[in-house]
């Protein structure tokens, strides 16, 4: 009866063994076919589109505002051209500085620098030369000393007169080389020489730099930035001005100007008379980029002032308003879903769908390098590496670098493409 059971018991076991089994290998197959099988990838066309690239950020209506301007360091005014209470219109020359003595100063710094500088590079020649030279000199003196040496022993032991004349010779010679060897060695610049020049280089760097810092507090000609007018003027012809003096105060008189602060990344890309969108509230106005800020604030921002065409009684002094600056347009350029643009530390790449040979429909994702240009929300430029036309994947898998074969599904267009005739 035990036997019965356990012979029972061991046919199940391999029974469930080979189900088991069974199930692995029809899993395995599976996952074979399914690896084998093309898969359905999302793509798009390289198409002639157009593009517009924005800088969207926000703004302030500005009305009233009291631009002033001082001194940041010790200087001399050449001339003024108006007086307190004057209006001004934008552009116009209020003060005009003289700053001939602090270029001066940072001219005859530079100088000072760089000649000790040179100094220091002569020293440096002057050594290796030395060196060079005293090599040599010490290899012609250690064979002189060899010769000399060799002769005076032949002298010792035979007595020839030949041997007591070469042994003289190279006596001579070594002798000759022992102070052309002492000489060159006084030649050489020394740690202490060296040491000294280069305190006195440190020196002159330092003094430059601080002229240099001196010059980047000059004032600039103080110009006015709108049209106003002047509430304060600290400055007269041909004074002297000193460090933290207010030397102007420009009150603004015109109302149709936005103004908004760029960072560093997105300065490069603002331009004077660039078309910009402003939206209030529900109203949508139009305008300009009419002045760039020259100097950047403690926040690393730089002020671009926006000139409004068509302000009615909506567009109020003090609200916050919408900008869309308009960085960028073209109707007639090659572009991709900026999507189906990846980067890596060696540029920009997409993924082309090259056919299968012979193969019914079957398409090998293959990574190729673009250069790439402008985008919007949508598009990005591609300026070399694509012709118009070439399919690529719009939507990148994580795994696409392992897919040998796969079937595209194009999407539609968010814009419609135009032939290069077209275009």
């Amino acid at each position: 009866m035990t036997q019965t059971k356990t012979r029972t018991k061991g046919k199940k076991k391999w029974l469930i063994l080979g189900a088991v089994a069974l199930v692995l290998a029809v899993l395995g197959y599976r996952g074979f076919a399914m690896s084998r099988a093309p898969r359905i990838l999302t793509a798009d066309t390289a198409e002639i589109r157009p593009i517009e690239s924005y800088i969207a950020t926000s703004g302030r209506i500005d009305q009233g505002e009291l631009r002033e301007y001082y001194i940041g360091t010790t200087t001399t005014v050449d001339t003024v051209h108006f007086k307190r209470g004057d209006l001004v219109k934008a552009g116009d020359l209020i003060v005009r500085f003289d700053h001939t003595q602090t270029l001066a100063n940072l001219e005859l710094a530079e100088l000072a620098y760089e000649r000790v500088r040179l100094s220091i590079k002569d020293a440096e020649i002057q050594y290796f030369n030395a060196m060079d030279d005293l090599a040599d000199l010490r290899y012609d003196l250690a064979e002189a000393r060899k010769q000399r040496d060799r002769y005076y022993d032949n002298y010792n032991t035979t007595g020839d007169p030949a041997d007591r004349a070469r042994y003289e010779y190279y006596y001579d010679m070594a002798d000759s080389y022992e102070k052309q060897v002492k000489a060159r060695e006084n030649t050489v610049p020394t740690d202490e020489a060296i040491q000294i020049l280069t305190i006195q280089l440190e020196e002159a760097r330092l003094n430059y730099e601080t002229a240099r810092r001196e010059v980047e507090k000059l004032p600039a000609n103080i110009v006015a930035p709108f049209d106003g007018v002047i509430e304060i003027l600290g400055v007269t012809d041909y004074g002297t001005v000193q460090k933290g003096v207010l030397a102007c105060a420009i009150r603004r008189t015109e109302n149709n100007v936005v103004v908004f602060n760029v960072g560093r990344y997105d300065f490069p890309h603002i331009e004077l008379g660039q078309s910009v969108a402003v939206t209030v509230g529900r109203n949508r106005y139009t305008g300009s980029v009419s002045q760039i800020g020259s100097v950047a604030s403690e926040g690393n921002t730089v002020e671009i002032e926006v000139t409004v065409d068509n302000p009615d009684q909506y567009f109020i002094p003090g609200l916050e308003a919408d900008l869309d600056v308009l960085i960028y347009q073209s109707d007639d350029q090659l572009t991709l879903p900026i999507e189906a643009v990846k980067s890596d530390r060696t540029g920009r790449y997409c993924y082309v769908l090259t056919p299968i040979p012979e193969s019914e429909g079957l398409y090998k994702p293959v990574r190729t390098r673009i250069t790439a240009g402008h985008s919007s929300d949508l598009y990005i430029e591609v300026l070399e590496g694509l012709e118009p036309g070439a399919m690529v994947v719009r939507t990148i898998p994580a795994d696409i670098d392992y897919i040998t074969q796969c079937l595209p599904e194009l999407t539609a267009s968010d814009y419609p493409a135009q032939t290069p005739s077209q275009a």
